[in-house]
This record gives structure tokens, C-alpha cells and sequence, in this order.
């Protein structure tokens, strides 16, 4: 039987997701309250999937990405929609969250189509935005790529009849199928626990059909379905693929991304032990464990060797795909030699130090003892909560390696103290490595060489030391005919 198509909707914050949804639920759907201040289908706020029918089709749309469940669904594998759109404000165009979404879409190989809103602003520029989307390798199909783009003003729905079409014959184009007799499976989008009916999970069925009595089973968690409701609270007592439903009767909260399938008795553990094989079959895919020759000089010649922490495995996706884009850019290796989530430990630190490697650290917050450990081993250290400053900082780095060679410390001038000829006083940071007493030095501005340059002497904290390490403020005084300014790099090769 034919399946209507799970839509989902990606893009940056402020570009007109929810106002898009919106329109839709409106015109298409007899839901005609707010889903931005209202409640429905008795949870507050956490209502993320709903059904709308256009030219008598079914189409289901869920609200996930960039919201915390969906981290959850990507660390579990979950690949619930079979279409996605990509929308963009027009006037605004390409953001960060656009690219990671881009990345998402690929890793995933979702079908999509981008979406130009603010087709009702004057002097839009939909061109300007199609060639920064080139510029990340999506070409829409007037710029002689596959890329359906559609142009519209979720404001005031010129366009979207347009969109509607597009992704009706995407999904005709796909040939989705289900079996209405077979027992359900699907994914938990979210959980919460009501004060006056329990534990309530919003869901969203794959295959097969629901119906109270069902007892329904995660990796988690289990539990007799109570009762059933859809989207806007209607109760219902059997529901079918697609359906975005509202269910009761899980005996503890279950985790957002889930597989849910419906068991028996009898079967019920053996069910749960599958499901628990499925979801660490998914995490060892992108977990890394060093193996094979560490030795620093072999793990980067011709390139560099990564230690890669983050919050999320759909996190390590993104990071994963920017640095299979940039060593083909670059023409250069980059060896992930271990990869996995949470904080970095003492044993990522002395690998860091065994194999020369660059930290990579995605949206953690580290211990204290940890960062200072990093500070004074002089290891390269890369951290942001935005994965695209990863990417530059990276690049960065290589970049510098072609035109400096090989960099071991490098310090930020913050102050200039003189200027006396061949002998410089400023002071400083270093970014990363060790500098030392007597270290033949380079000054540059920007990607470009002023001039050479060796440290006479070193002070921090009002001391006279040999060495500093990352993280340290001193002061240098530099044998250089070059003038130093606020910004430049003291760079030690």
C-alpha cells in the first residue's frame, strides 16, 4: 500500500520553520491554533509531528531537527523522514545552521528540496542565495544541477501550493510502500510525564498499525497502550502508517529516537535484546577506538592525526563529513585516530602527546584539571559549540603548515611595551605549543610574513623563565628589525 510521505523541515533559526508550519496547519489541517504559544494533543510544547492532506494526499510533517530530541534520534540511527525541505530566508541566505543541516541531508542521503522564503520582501536576491548554495556543492536545477528549488513567503503562502506538489512527486518518484496489516514499528520522538495521564510519548509509526491493547515495547521500556490520540487530542483506536500519534501506558520514560515495535509476552525480553543490539550496532559505526601503528611520525606524514570528542554522534557526522570536504580541498590527510562522546580523559591526553595529534572538541565542556594538563603539554587544542569554527580553525592550521612549515608554538601580540631598533618588548598569549628562550621566530599579519626574529628573553608573572606553555600570558623581548603590532603571530617553527 502506498505510504504518505514524513516530511521534516531543516534550516536556521529565524528563517521561517515555524512560521511555514504554521500556514500549513492552517490551511491544510482542522488544527487552526498557534503552535507556538497553544497547547496540543495535551503536551505542552512538545507536539513535533502532524498531518496535513493537500489534493486528498496525507502528508506528515515532524519538528525535530536543531530541538535537543533530535540529537537523540540521530544518536540512534533514526532516519524517520523520507523527504526533507531545506529552508532558507531569502534575504538573509546562507548560516551556519544551514550548512550543518546540508551536511545532516547528505550523511543521511535524505531526498530534499530547498525552499527560498521571504518571497515577499522587496529586493530579494534568490539568485545571490543559489550561488552560495553552489558554493557548498548544492546546485538547484536552474544552475544545472538536481536540486528542485521552490520560492515562496510562508507569510502570506504565495508558493507553498508549489512546494506541496514538489513534494508529493518526490514521493511518488520514491515509491514508498507499507503493510497496514502488519503490527507497528516506528520511532519515539519525545516523552513526558503528565500529571493526569502519565507517560505520554509522541510517536510516529514507519510500517504497520497501532491499536490500544498493543503492548509496545523500546530498548528501554515497555507498557500496554491506554489510549491513543492524534496530533490535535482526537482519540483514535487504531492508527496506520503515517500517522504522528500521542500514546499512553509506557511503564517508565522512553528516550527520544528509539525504536518502538509491537510484542507479546512471551517475546518481550528477546524483542528488548534486539533493539539493544540495533542501537549499539548504530554508535560503533561512528565511535572510533585507536588500533595500528600510532607512531606520530607515521600517523601524520602527509598530514595530520585527530583525537575528535563531541556531545552527540550526529555531532561527529557533521565533523566526520567537514573533514572528509576539507582533505579533498586541501589534498591532504586527515586521520580520525580515535572519536567518541563526552569529555576528554587522561588517556585521550597522553595519546594526544604519544601521537602529536590535534584535539577536536565539539560542544563539551571539559574538567579543569583536564584543561590544564592540555595547557602544558603544548597540544594543539581546537574547541567551539559551532562546528563550521572547527572547520576554519582546522584549515587554519593547515594552511599555515603550507606556507610556514611546520609550526610547533605560536603567541598573539596583545601589547606593544617598545620599538627600539632590533630589540622589541610586547606581550602576548600563546595559542598553542611552547616557546622558548633563544627560539628563531617568525612574525606575520595575517597569512603574511613580515620578517624573522629571535627571543632574547622571557618574563611571566613578573619572573624571568626559559619556556612558556599554551594558555600562558609573558612577555618576550624579540632581536627583530621588524615593527610589531597589536594582532600579529610570533610563530616558532
Amino acid at each position: 500500500m502506498n505510504k504518505p510521505p514524513i516530511v521534516t523541515i531543516l534550516g536556521h533559526v529565524d528563517h521561517g520553520k515555524t512560521t511555514l508550519l504554521e500556514f500549513l496547519l492552517r490551511t491544510y489541517s482542522n488544527f487552526q491554533k498557534s503552535i507556538i504559544n497553544k497547547e496540543a494533543g495535551g503536551i505542552t510544547q512538545k507536539v513535533r509531528a502532524f498531518e496535513i492532506t493537500y489534493n486528498n494526499q496525507k502528508i506528515t510533517f515532524i519538528d525535530t531537527p536543531g530541538h535537543e530530541a533530535f540529537m537523540g534520534l540521530r544518536d540512534r540511527g533514526a532516519q524517520i523522514a523520507d523527504i526533507a525541505i531545506l529552508i532558507i530566508a531569502a534575504d538573509e541566505g546562507i548560516k551556519s545552521q544551514t550548512k550543518e543541516s546540508i551536511d545532516l541531508l547528505l550523511v543521511y542521503k535524505i531526498p530534499f528540496i530547498v525552499v527560498l522564503n521571504k518571497a515577499d520582501k522587496p529586493n530579494v536576491d534568490f539568485q545571490k542565495v543559489k550561488q552560495q548554495l553552489s558554493e557548498v556543492g548544492v546546485m538547484t536545477e536552474d544552475w544545472g544541477g538536481d536540486i528542485t528549488c521552490v520560492e515562496i513567503s510562508a507569510l502570506n503562502g504565495s508558493g507553498i501550493s508549489d512546494l506541496l506538489e514538489m513534494v508529493l512527486l518526490v514521493s511518488e518518484m520514491k515509491e514508498l510502500k507499507f503493510d497496514p496489516e502488519k503490527s507497528a514499528e516506528g520511532y519515539i520522538l519525545e516523552a513526558i510525564k503528565d500529571n493526569k495521564k502519565g507517560i505520554l510519548a509522541s510517536v510516529i509509526l514507519q510500517n504497520g498499525n497501532l491499536k490500544t491493547g498493543d503492548l509496545i515495547a523500546t530498548s528501554s521500556t515497555f507498557g500496554k497502550i491506554k489510549f491513543i490520540e492524534d496530533s490535535f487530542g482526537v482519540k483514535k483506536d487504531k492508527v496506520v502508517a503515517c500517522e504522528p500519534v500521542i500514546i499512553g501506558g509506557f511503564n517508565l520514560l522512553p528516550n527520544a529516537g528509539e525504536t518502538f515495535i509491537i510484542s507479546n509476552e512471551s517475546s518481550l525480553v528477546k524483542s528488548q535484546e534486539n533493539l539493544v543490539a540495533k542501537e549499539i550496532l548504530v554508535r560503533e559505526k561512528f565511535i572510533i577506538s585507536p588500533e595500528g601503528d600510532l607512531s606520530a611520525e607515521e600517523l601524520n606524514k602527509d598530514g595530520y592525526s585527530l583525537i575528535i570528542r563531541a556531545d552527540h554522534i550526529g555531532s561527529l557526522e557533521a565533523i566526520e563529513n567537514i573533514l572528509q570536504k576539507l582533505s579533498t580541498e586541501k589534498k591532504i590527510k586527515l586521520k580520525i585516530i580515535k572519536a567518541d562522546l563526552g569529555q576528554i580523559t587522561s588517556e585521550d591526553i597522553r595519546l594526544l602527546k604519544d601521537t602529536s595529534s590535534i584535539a577536536v572538541v565539539f560542544n563539551i565542556k571539559n574538567q579543569k584539571e583536564i584543561m590544564d594538563n592540555i595547557k602544558h603539554s603544548g597540544i594543539k587544542f581546537l574547541e567551539s559549540e559551532v562546528i563550521y569554527e572547527l572547520e576554519e580553525s582546522l584549515k587554519e592550521i593547515i594552511e599555515e603548515k603550507e606556507k610556514f612549515g611546520e609550526v610547533k608554538c605560536e603567541l598573539e601580540v596583545l601589547a606593544v611595551f617598545n620599538k627600539i631598533f632590533e630589540k622589541k618588548t610586547i606581550g602576548g598569549e600563546v595559542k598553542f605549543g611552547h616557546l622558548r628562550k633563544r627560539d628563531k621566530i617568525l612574525i606575520k599579519r595575517g597569512m603574511e610574513i613580515l620578517g624573522k626574529g629571535k627571543i632574547l628573553s622571557i618574563e611571566k608573572n613578573k619572573n624571568i623563565v626559559d619556556s612558556v606553555e599554551q594558555g600562558s600570558l609573558c612577555g618576550l623581548v624579540i632581536e627583530t628589525n621588524v615593527e610589531i603590532e597589536i594582532g600579529d603571530k610570533i610563530v616558532a617553527r
